[in-house]
Formats: structure tokens, C-alpha cells, sequence
């Protein structure tokens, strides 16, 4: 988190942690565990429940105070926004204010994707009524619940949960639109709910890999699409990239259009290849996956007819 001042007061925090505790926590642990978590905090926790407040704790530090680091530095009055100067302390230039925070949100960001795989891991036994609280269901919406996973996939991602959820409508979208034409509307609502409560069948589990990898390349295709103006993370961007000029942002050189052209045909290559691998598993023991193979998208295999050519025939085939 950098370092702190003594004479900080973090009583200044206050509304800010608040508030990212409700925007950020409260989503991801659901409003129960998270008042018992309260609870817990403020007498005697568990192990399994101290354990989880130290998975929040970096979470809501670092996004706490990249929430209130811009008004922390300036103070408003009749005259408009001024900036504070200490007697004693400079203020940092431009380039570290920019710096830090896009620190305190890349490492607040990836923790929450670190609480999310802490609580995948233990809610069966330490917390599980969060397996069916709102929670659970939010994060669990996707095939591809997590930046570490999507990165997986996409390392450009580079584990950004930021990046992650600035995509996630359009993982969403590809989601519902690809899929069940590739598995069959049946096959993918089942999918989606073995998902949901981790209850994946062993031939279902080996469809995840074709799914997760289709997915995340496609719609790392669509946002470089999408992408036309150059933005860094805080600007609300998941690259810096730029399709109109040639120029440098912050010592990073500016794609040209035809190596971002490049780009999205090489994602959306990739995509194609993980259908095909899709296709591969299903045609692989069709009788594993019932509801696509009824579904009409399967097509048995037709032997080859192979056709005579006789000598004093007109016809000749190939």
C-alpha cells in the first residue's frame, strides 16, 4: 500500500471505505457473509473467518485509497480547487501521482480476484451458505469467473480484475450468443447449471477447456475492436491503443491500424481453433452428450460412395 504518514488521519477513509465495501465487497461475498464477517471482526473470528479478512483486507485498503487519493490532494473553496502544500512535504509530481494510483488499483483489483479463489476453495466447508447466496450466483454467472483464468487463455490480460470486468459484458454476450450454437440450447443451460453449483460431469468438465478458450479470444477480439481512442485503466480502457494517429502515451507507442488488424485476426483465429477443439470432444463420444446429439446440430458421419468409372461410359467422375 506505500507508505503512510503518521500524522494521517484514517479516520478520512471512513465514507470512502464504506462505500467501496458496499461496491466491491459486498457483491462478491453477499450480504450475509459479509455482516457475519463484521461480526466476527469486531470480537473474536474463527480461524476460517480470520483467514477471509485477511483475503478482504488487502482488497479494500487499496481500493479505499484509490477512491480517495485525487480529493485527498486538493481541497475546494470559494475560489475554486486548490491544491495543499505542506510545510515539509512536496507534492509528488504528475508522473507518481498517476503511478501510485494505477497501483493501488491493479494490486486492490487483484485481490478481490484472490478472495474470490479463496472462497471458491473453502466455502464447502467453512462457508457454505455462500454457495447459495447472491454472491456466489454473481460469480458464477460466467464460465470464466476470473482474471486468472481468462489470463490463462489471454495473457495480455495480464490477471487484471479490473481489465476482467470491463470485459465481462462481453464475455457475457459471446456467451449467450456463441455457445448454444456450437453445444445446442439443451446442452448449454445444463452446463450452466452444473456450473453454477460446481457439480460438472467428467464430460462435461472436458468441454470447459474448448468453451473458456473460444470465449475469452473472441472477446478479446471484439475489444480491440471497440477500442479508438487511446485510454489507460483508469480512464476506464483495457489497452493503449490508438487507430487514428501515430504518437506515444506515456513512453508507450500507439498500435497502427494494420497491427491492430493483425490482432484481432490472431484472437479470432484462436477462437475458431478452440470451436474446432469443441467440436472434436463432442464428435469424439457423441453418446456422452445426448442433449446435443438430439439436438439436430449432430450430424453422423456418411461413408464415402465411391463411384465406378466405366470405359465406354460418357460420364466420367471424380
Amino acid at each position: 500500500m506505500g507508505s503512510v504518514a503518521k500524522s494521517f488521519t484514517f479516520a478520512k477513509l471512513q465514507k470512502d471505505a464504506e462505500r467501496v465495501q458496499r461496491n466491491f465487497i459486498k457483491p462478491i461475498m453477499g450480504a450475509d457473509l459479509l455482516a457475519s464477517l463484521e461480526t466476527a471482526y469486531a470480537g473474536t473470528p474463527t480461524p476460517a473467518e480470520q483467514l477471509l479478512i485477511d483475503y478482504v483486507q488487502p482488497a479494500l485498503a487499496h481500493l479505499t485509497l484509490w477512491v480517495y487519493q485525487p480529493k485527498g490532494n486538493v481541497i475546494q473553496t470559494n475560489e475554486g480547487v486548490m491544491a495543499q502544500h505542506g510545510s515539509e512535504m512536496k507534492p509528488a509530481f504528475q508522473w507518481q501521482n498517476r503511478e501510485y494510483r494505477r497501483s493501488l488499483l491493479t494490486i486492490g483489483w487483484q485481490a478481490l480476484d484472490e478472495l474470490i479463489a479463496h472462497l471458491e476453495e473453502v466455502a464447502a466447508t467453512d462457508f457454505p451458505d455462500w454457495l447459495t447466496s447472491e454472491g456466489c450466483t454473481l460469480v458464477r454467472e460466467l464460465f470464466i469467473p476470473t482474471a486468472a483464468i481468462f489470463s490463462d487463455y489471454v495473457a495480455k490480460l495480464s490477471n487484471s480484475r479490473y481489465q476482467y470486468e470491463q470485459l465481462r459484458p462481453t464475455i457475457r454476450r459471446i456467451e449467450k450468443k456463441l455457445l448454444p450454437r456450437l453445444l445446442s440450447q439443451d446442452l448449454y443451460d445444463e452446463l450452466k447449471t452444473q456450473d453454477k453449483a460446481d457439480t460438472l460431469t467428467t464430460a462435461n468438465e472436458k468441454l470447459m477447456d474448448g468453451i473458456r478458450g473460444c470465449v475469452a479470444h473472441l472477446a478479446w477480439a471484439e475489444a480491440l475492436q471497440e477500442l479508438t481512442v487511446t485510454v489507460d485503466e483508469e480512464g476506464g480502457g483495457l489497452l493503449v491503443l490508438n487507430t487514428s494517429f501515430a504518437g506515444t502515451v506515456d513512453g508507450q507507442t500507439t498500435a497502427t491500424d494494420s497491427v491492430l488488424a493483425a490482432m484481432v485476426t490472431k484472437h479470432q483465429e484462436e477462437s475458431r481453433s478452440y470451436q474446432a477443439d469443441l467440436r472434436d470432444v463432442l464428435y469424439g463420444a457423441p453418446d456422452d452428450y445426448p442433449l446435443w446429439k438430439a439436438s439436430g446440430l449432430y450430424v453422423e458421419e456418411q461413408p464415402e460412395t465411391v463411384v465406378e468409372n466405366k470405359a465406354d461410359s460418357g460420364v466420367y467422375f471424380m
